[in-house]
Parts: C-alpha cells; sequence; structure tokens
C-alpha cells in the first residue's frame, strides 16, 4: 500500500509528461541534481522534483498534510527564454484546467497552490534558461487502524 503522497505525486507527474509530450520537450522526474541536460539532445527539458511533505495537523489515524513539488522548464535554444517561457507556462496552465484539477483530485488531492520557489532552487541548473514554480497541494493522508 502506497501513501497518498505518492499517488498524488504520480498525477502530478502524468499531468507533467503530458505537457512536455504535447510541447515536444523531454520530461524528467525526480533527476538527480544538478541537472545533467545532455540527455536532452538540445531540446527543452521539463522537470518535476517533490520537494517535501509536511504534517500540518494529526489527529488518531489521519494527518492533515502538504505536498510541495517543484516544476521547471529549461531551454538550451538559441530563443531559450521566450522557450523556456512557453513550456513553463503550459505547465501552469495544465494545473488550472478542469482535466488537470479532476487528475489531481482522483488522487484525493485537496486544490493546488502555486508559491514562492526558494530562490538557492535556481542553482540546481547549470546551463541554459530556467523558469521554475514550486505548487504545494493539500491532502488527508489516513492510516490502517492495526488494532482491527
Amino acid at each position: 500500500m502506497n501513501s497518498r503522497s505518492y499517488g498524488i505525486g504520480r498525477g502530478f507527474v502524468a499531468l507533467m509528461r503530458s505537457v512536455a509530450e504535447a510541447q515536444n520537450a523531454v520530461f524528467m522526474d525526480n533527476p538527480p541534481l544538478p541537472l545533467d541536460l545532455k540527455a536532452a539532445g538540445g531540446r527543452n527539458v521539463l522537470f518535476v522534483i517533490q520537494r517535501g511533505d509536511a504534517l500540518k495537523k494529526q489527529a488518531g489515524l489521519e494527518d492533515d498534510r502538504t505536498l510541495r513539488l517543484l516544476v521547471g522548464a529549461v531551454s538550451l535554444t538559441q530563443t531559450g527564454w521566450q522557450d523556456a517561457d512557453a513550456l513553463h507556462f503550459a505547465a501552469r496552465t495544465a494545473v488550472r484546467t478542469a482535466a488537470g484539477r479532476a487528475a489531481l483530485s482522483a488522487a484525493y488531492a485537496g486544490p493546488v497552490r502555486e508559491v514562492e520557489l526558494e530562490p538557492e532552487l535556481r542553482d540546481m541548473v547549470t546551463e541554459g534558461v530556467a523558469q521554475m514554480s514550486a505548487f504545494e497541494i493539500d491532502y488527508r493522508q489516513t492510516y490502517p487502524n492495526a488494532a482491527r
């Protein structure tokens, strides 16, 4: 049995993978840092990294938690800023669509909020132009009752 955090993360990754495919970009799921962009072969890159899962409230066999995911778009092209911005905007838009919200709510996710990105994360991209956002997703994690 996996946690709801894992299910929400998988739903988010599937959504971002579909964005990358539609934009003809390479997709990376939790890539090692700093990013190695050689494998992208000069194409734009969209990536997702889990940045935390915080406990907000605990009551018995239920936790209220917040999952934080980082989404980044990187371009190595001559029009890098424009290309990274277009890919990043497509990713941000996908999260706000009805289909994106439905994909995440199917995994028991609450609303998705775009939040300020930690500035030091920008250093993880070693080349190209990067645009990044952090998203927080609230959810409730329940645990099986071991006494049953």
